[in-house]
């Protein structure tokens, strides 16, 4: 057996390693809910929801675009009535949970066209070589979310 180990191992050893994606496909987690019976359309309580290193926000994403099957009716029926939902992440790694809010941040931005959110998003969770524009845009969002 060689004592020295291979490049990619050493250089994995000493800059450590972080899971920016997920193994699985994307999960509406109010879907699993409404299955298990939990889902009642008559409480106020909003839904909480704690995701363990998810690795990114696929489950958020698909949870959300799809709360629309779930939503009862609420007064005169045409209403739609919505309970809020709250995620809580848990990360090891810092940089992971500041990927993903990073990545929440450019989704829920409603200043930049939709056209151009989804271009920045893809670039950013693609963690591809990203364009001056993409990474001045995410300059920006990083000052607004330390402070």
């Amino acid at each position: 057996m060689d004592p020295r180990p291979p490049p990619q191992q050493s250089m994995v050893a000493a800059v450590g390693h972080h899971g920016f994606w997920g193994h699985s496909s994307a999960f509406d987690l109010l879907e699993a809910l409404d299955n298990a019976g939990s889902l009642e359309d008559a409480s106020d309580e909003p839904i909480r929801i704690l995701l363990v290193h998810p690795g990114d926000v696929r489950h958020m994403i698909a949870t959300i675009a799809r709360r629309r099957r779930y939503g009862g009716t609420k007064g005169n029926g045409l209403e739609r009535f919505y309970r809020p939902i709250h995620f809580y992440l848990m990360e090891t790694p810092v940089e992971v949970i500041s990927r993903e809010l990073l990545l929440l941040e450019i989704l829920f931005d409603f200043e930049v066209p939709i056209r151009q959110r989804a271009g920045v998003f893809l670039e950013v969770f693609g963690n591809v070589l990203v364009q001056e524009r993409t990474s001045r845009y995410m300059e920006r969002l990083g000052y607004e979310m330390r402070s």
